[in-house]
């Protein structure tokens, strides 16, 4: 399962135009919930990956900006 939460007012990145995009890699539902809910009250773009195989895929896919992991 793939999960986007976007934010009304996203982070900036370093170049100031575009909102930052976290990739998270975690197969817990309470983690990737709490996470998700948390990152994207903060402005963050979240992707979720439930597995290594799948954060590479959307690692390419995405190109994030920060990845997150356990």
């Amino acid at each position: 399962m793939n999960t986007t939460t976007r934010a009304n007012n996203p982070t900036s990145s370093a170049a100031g135009s575009a909102p930052i995009t976290v990739l998270l890699v975690e197969d817990e539902e309470a983690f990737v919930d709490a996470l998700t809910v948390g990152l994207g009250r903060e402005g963050f773009i979240v992707e979720v990956a439930r597995d290594g195989a799948e954060a590479l895929e959307r690692f390419a896919l995405v190109k994030p900006d920060l990845v997150l992991l356990d």
